[in-house]
Formats: C-alpha cells, sequence, structure tokens
C-alpha cells in the first residue's frame, strides 16, 4: 500500500512540474531597476560603491533616497555621474525636514538610460558587526514619472558592505550578552590594536529603565594608569552616562590589549526597553606621550 501511495504521489509532483515549466515566465519591462554596489571594508577605510540603473523604461525625472546604518557607515560625498544628459541634478542634505540623503533628476525629455547613475563615497566607521551592513538607493514613486507624468514602478537591490578590523586600527567595542529581569550580568569592554596610550577617555550610555550599574571594574590592562569613573550624569533623552578615564602619571604610552573594563548590570524587570550599551571614545583625551 506505501508503494501505491508513493507513486501517486510522484505522479502528482511530476504533473506540476510539467505545468509550471509549460507557462511562460513574464519579465516586467515597464520598471526601473536600481542596484547599489557591495564592498568588502576595513574599519577606517574610504571606499565607493556605484548606483546603477540596470533597467529603465523611459523617464523623465526620478528622486532617489539613500539609506545606510550610520552606526557604521559616514556618507562621505555623493557624485552625479551625468548618466542622465542634460538632466539637472539636485542633492539635498538631511536636515530638520529630510532624514535622508537624496538625488533628484529632472528634465523635459525622455531619458532610458543604463549604466552607472550616481558614486556614493563612505568612510566605515570603527565598530564591528558580523552581519552585513546594507547600502539601498530608493527612488521615490511619487516623483517617478514617464514623458506621460505617468509614475513609474521600481525595483531596489540593496548593496552590501561586510565590515572588518583594520589591523592597524585602535578599537574599543564591548560584549553582546543576554538575561532576563532579575540577571546580573557582566559586559566587558575590549582593547584591540592599541597603539600606545598615556591617557584614555570613555563614554558609556544605557537605559536605567531596564539596566542597573553595579560595578566597573578595571581589567588592568595599561599598566600602572590610575583609573578613575565620573558620577553617573543623566542624558537629554533620559539615558544615564559614565565617563571612564585611565591616566598614567609617567606619561607612558602602555599598549595592553585585552579587557578594558567590565561592567556589570542587574536587568530590571521591565518588558520593553533599550538594551543598547553605546561607548564612546573621546578623542581629545585619549593621547600618547607626545600628547598627539
Amino acid at each position: 500500500m506505501k508503494k501505491i501511495i508513493s507513486l501517486i504521489l510522484s505522479v502528482c509532483m511530476a504533473l506540476q512540474v510539467m505545468t509550471i515549466t509549460s507557462a511562460a515566465v513574464e519579465i516586467d519591462l515597464t520598471s526601473l531597476i536600481i542596484s547599489v554596489g557591495s564592498a568588502d571594508v576595513m574599519t577606517g577605510e574610504t571606499f565607493t560603491l556605484p548606483v546603477r540603473i540596470e533597467q529603465n523604461p523611459g523617464i523623465i525625472s526620478t528622486e532617489i533616497v539613500f539609506k545606510y546604518d550610520e552606526n557604521y557607515l559616514e556618507l562621505i560625498s555623493v557624485e552625479d555621474c551625468g548618466l542622465l544628459k542634460g538632466a539637472e541634478c539636485l542633492i539635498t542634505e538631511p536636515d530638520s525636514e529630510n532624514e535622508y540623503f537624496k538625488m533628484m533628476w529632472d528634465d523635459i525629455d525622455n531619458h532610458n538610460e543604463t549604466g552607472v547613475l550616481a558614486n556614493l563615497t563612505f568612510r566605515a566607521k570603527e565598530r564591528l558587526t558580523d552581519k552585513p551592513v546594507y547600502v539601498e538607493a530608493k527612488p521615490t514613486y511619487t516623483k517617478t514619472l514617464d514623458t506621460d507624468l505617468k509614475y513609474v514602478s521600481n525595483d531596489v537591490y540593496a548593496g552590501n558592505v561586510n565590515i572588518s578590523l583594520n589591523p592597524e586600527t585602535p578599537l574599543v567595542i564591548c560584549d553582546t550578552v543576554f538575561g532576563v529581569g532579575g540577571d546580573e550580568l557582566d559586559v566587558p569592554i575590549y582593547m584591540y590594536n592599541n597603539p600606545g596610550l598615556a591617557a584614555i577617555k570613555l563614554r558609556i550610555k544605557y537605559d536605567p529603565e531596564g539596566l542597573e550599574l553595579l560595578d566597573i571594574t578595571d581589567g588592568k590592562i595599561l599598566g600602572d594608569s590610575t583609573f578613575t569613573k565620573s558620577n553617573p550624569i543623566t542624558e537629554y533623552d533620559y539615558l544615564t552616562s559614565y565617563y571612564l578615564m585611565w591616566d598614567d602619571i609617567g606619561d607612558k604610552d602602555n599598549t595592553g590589549n585585552g579587557v578594558l573594563a567590565t561592567l556589570r548590570f542587574k536587568v530590571l524587570y521591565k518588558p520593553e526597553f533599550n538594551g543598547n550599551i553605546s561607548i564612546w571614545l573621546e578623542q581629545c583625551f585619549t593621547i600618547n606621550s607626545d600628547l598627539e
């Protein structure tokens, strides 16, 4: 009986396959297709991603909105590559009214060119992530028109930026840990690629509604440096900050790497809160023995 059932199922699946393969596959040639290039970069590296028009049914105008993760990427510049010859290009930087960087092309003539529309130059910040950072160039539907002043649909393919650690770039990062209400968690702060420091100052920031800071322990990797911490500071966004400072009174460059400090938190019983712990390096107070 099992063999008969298996045979019937196999026949049904074969029929389904024949039905699918015999159907004509339609490709939508009326969509504007925009893609962004990808790159593998290191922290601190400056690089350029091309924005391409892969398919163009014919447009007289379009606005492209650029979206990316500012935690990991800094947009240095945008360049119009002159692909849409004769079209006027307007670049809008983010401000109180515009959240994102935008480029607008406008003309009275039809354009069906394909190729590199713009170049985006970024700098990879000194932060690591184990996931790709996406860069998207999204046409605004209501501002992408053909010669009949009708809206042109669009498809978007984002670029992927994979960021690795530059072996020559100093880096301070903290671990990701998991817990539930009532747990006490240790969060190490690591120093990598230490070039030699006589003083270093960090600012840590967290949500006191969900986390209670119990203790901060010096990792003692910076030789005889004196470790101090500030009193808690309530920020404008109601988050709490602390300043951590290491200072070598002998002005000696310490090159230690490893656990710079350990933060011990208690997770409070709150269903939703901001679980991010942010760390800033205060560059004006992070110097070597030559005061550089």
